[in-house]
């Protein structure tokens, strides 16, 4: 596996679990799903390898049509794009740098692979369903509060029938070509900080009146460095 620090995992083909905390687990039932229940999650008809279902993704990645930058459900619904990011800061590993948040509901998919994925993708279930096993190389894995680490991008995976609610996550790398594993992490890093006072397209969080170079009021301390070039570039 490739080191933990700046160099992305592009062969490992294994399945690994990530157990949750008792504490990880609660913060997505009483912060997490309260949010995710507010607001329908939209037919998604464009998924042409995974099918049609209720799908959206969120954070920063390769946008169809229109290339390299943020999704439009970041500003769209904040509060949700909010929690996630901090829910995988709290989860996630840091040997994956994910940019994206993939959000489903009862989303069966077909047999397919992420071409356009980087590395390995973190995915965690959650809901009251029996069933909707996620499938990967051909082993059924139940992910309700149970993440699995796998490269959607090398292992084809598809999940099983639902009988109930299930909301499902994934976190994963979506960037250009030409980024670096470097530019990568540093996106990655970015959108955390960011996101601590930051929602979405720029609402503040921060109730201070100082403008100060780490304040989300300040609009040159949002849109400065990399963070900058990395959403505008491409």
């Amino acid at each position: 596996m490739a080191s933990f620090t700046n160099q992305i995992d592009r062969t490992t083909r294994g399945v690994m679990r990530k157990p949750l905390t008792k504490e990880e687990e609660n913060f997505m039932k009483e912060e997490v799903i309260p949010i995710i229940e507010k607001k329908a999650i939209r037919m998604n008809y464009a998924r042409k390898n995974s099918g049609t279902g209720r799908t959206q993704v969120y954070g920063y990645g390769n946008r169809r049509t229109i290339g390299f930058g943020e999704f439009k459900n970041n500003s769209e619904n904040p509060e949700l794009y909010k929690v996630l990011v901090k829910l995988g800061a709290m989860i996630v590993p840091p040997f994956i740098p994910w940019t994206a948040i993939q959000v489903n509901k009862n989303y069966q998919t077909s047999a397919h692979v992420d071409g356009n994925n980087i590395g390995l993708s973190f995915s965690v279930s959650f809901g009251d369903f029996t069933g909707g096993e996620l499938v990967v190389d051909g082993t059924p894995y139940q992910t309700r509060y149970s993440p699995i680490i796998f490269n959607g991008a090398l292992n084809e995976h598809f999940n099983k029938p639902i009988i109930g609610q299930r909301y499902s996550l994934v976190y994963f790398v979506s960037a250009p070509s030409k980024f670096t594993d470097i530019q990568i992490f540093q996106l990655h890093n970015q959108i955390i900080e960011k996101n601590k006072k930051v929602i979405g397209g720029g609402v503040a969080l921060c109730d201070c009146d100082k403008n100060c170079d780490s304040c989300s009021q300040n609009p040159s301390a949002y849109q400065s460095g990399f963070f900058k070039e990395a959403v505008t570039s491409f």
